[in-house]
């Protein structure tokens, strides 16, 4: 978890890094067909079998939404604004959907909970 968190802290210095070299469409296709590598590898070691045919629209749907259109939106964005402000604004994240979860969903968060968002706070 320590590690996932620390990654997600520390993804605008490397997407500002990335920013150099690469655009920002490029720099999110080459982000995901890393990760689907690694996830297909995941996949084919736990025996995850293929999606349903009837999901495939909506997983579309989402792959456009979730990932192109972000991804993309957050790569161009960070091209004028500097990666330590961009981390800060992304790690307020956790902050929000914990207040969120805690006020409106009345979901109860311990204070092991609020280490973790301090953790990817001090990431950032």
């Amino acid at each position: 978890m320590l590690a996932v968190v620390l990654c997600w802290a520390y993804s605008p210095i490397g997407i500002h890094i990335g920013l150099q070299s690469y655009s920002p469409g490029h720099l999110a296709l080459l982000r995901f067909l890393v990760a689907s590598l690694f996830m297909g590898v995941v996949a084919l070691v736990r025996g995850i079998g293929l999606p349903r045919l009837r999901d495939a629209p909506w997983l579309m749907v989402l792959g456009l939404f979730a990932i192109v259109i972000h991804h993309v939106a957050l790569n161009t964005g960070q091209r004028w604004v500097s990666p330590g402000a961009s981390s800060v604004l992304a790690q307020s994240t956790p902050i929000f959907s914990t207040f969120i979860a805690a006020i409106w969903l009345k979901e109860s968060v311990s204070a092991w909970r609020w280490c973790w968002v301090g953790t990817g706070l001090v990431g950032a």
